[in-house]
């Protein structure tokens, strides 16, 4: 689920290339010749289905809008999104913090970084080994890897929601540190708590 809003001249745009299926499709129906190939994400389908129309895109699943509506409750109404954007903020800087006293590196530091991920630079040392794998499958912790020019060179950390909280960053950083003293990597666990307990002082 996702929401999108856009305006007229946008739906006018796409409306040049709509596709209505033959089985709704009534005698006065325009359909274009260069219309949209596929059902998924077609707006002008959408549109039909939450106009008076109410033409039949999908059958739509009900926990999908329950998902949304409890979604929008906790972030909007009950944190507010200003002390949800400070707590993403605040746990990116104690992770950033900690990843340093790791003896890591951030990938691009302060470059279009987004509070809810850490790039980190795979260590050499790390690079043709199976640290993620055995982190996921000895202490339960998945990170991501990436792709392109990126993939074997840098881990995601991730950051978002619910679990971007001290405890859980704590559970994190510990777990993390292990699995690098126990790859061979010198990381400094305790430094590493301390730069998250200092973000958080």
């Amino acid at each position: 689920m996702s929401l999108v809003t856009f305006n007229d001249r946008f739906a006018d745009e796409i409306n040049k290339r709509k596709w209505i299926e033959l089985g709704v499709r009534g005698e006065d129906a325009q359909t274009a010749a260069n219309f949209v190939p596929s059902n998924y994400l077609d707006l002008t389908q959408l549109q039909d289905y939450w106009s008076p129309a109410r033409v039949n895109h999908h059958t739509e699943a009900t926990i999908g809008i329950y998902g949304v509506h409890e979604a929008l409750r906790l972030g909007v109404q009950e944190e507010g999104l200003a002390n949800r954007f400070a707590r993403h903020q605040q746990v990116h800087q104690a992770l950033n913090n900690a990843v340093k006293a790791l003896c890591l590196t951030i990938f691009n530091e302060g470059d279009h970084e987004m509070p809810m991920v850490t790039c980190v630079e795979i260590p050499e040392a790390l690079r043709d080994t199976n640290f993620q794998s055995e982190l996921l499958t000895k202490f339960g912790v998945e990170i991501a890897a990436s792709f392109g020019s990126l993939q074997g060179k840098i881990w995601r950390l991730g950051t978002m929601g619910y679990v971007a909280q001290k405890g859980y960053l704590v559970r994190f950083i510990s777990i993390f540190g292990a699995a690098l003293l126990q790859a061979g990597y010198p990381a400094d666990v305790k430094a590493a708590l301390d730069a998250v307990d200092q973000a958080f002082a």
